[in-house]
């Protein structure tokens, strides 16, 4: 399960076993991302799997229907929230409609 509410992109894996490299997610924005918790860090019982320090680049391959996307290890069992960092140039944007709480523009 994906959501994106703003600059913030929640990943969530809760398939028992599979975790997916290479996963590629679908966004709004284009830019950089960071991860701002992990599930899957030691403090929460995890196993570090993730670079918790690693920028994240968008790129123009679109994916689930939104025009840029990301790609991230996706551990079992887990979520992962990143915030969108920096640059505020191209895609940039929160249409009117993600501001008015939108199932459709939230969660896909």
């Amino acid at each position: 399960i994906v959501a994106e509410r703003g600059d913030l992109l929640f990943i969530f894996n809760f398939h028992p076993s599979n975790s997916y490299q290479d996963y590629r997610v679908g966004t709004a924005q284009s830019g950089k991302y960071k991860v701002v918790l992990d599930s899957d860090w030691l403090e929460f019982g995890g196993h570090q799997r993730n670079n918790r320090h690693a920028v994240l680049l968008s790129s123009d391959q679109g994916a689930d229907g939104r025009p840029y996307s990301i790609q991230v290890y996706s551990c079992s069992r887990t979520v992962m929230v990143l915030r969108r960092v920096g640059n505020r140039g191209r895609g940039a944007r929160l249409s009117r409609e993600s501001t008015t709480g939108n199932a459709d523009e939230f969660c896909y």
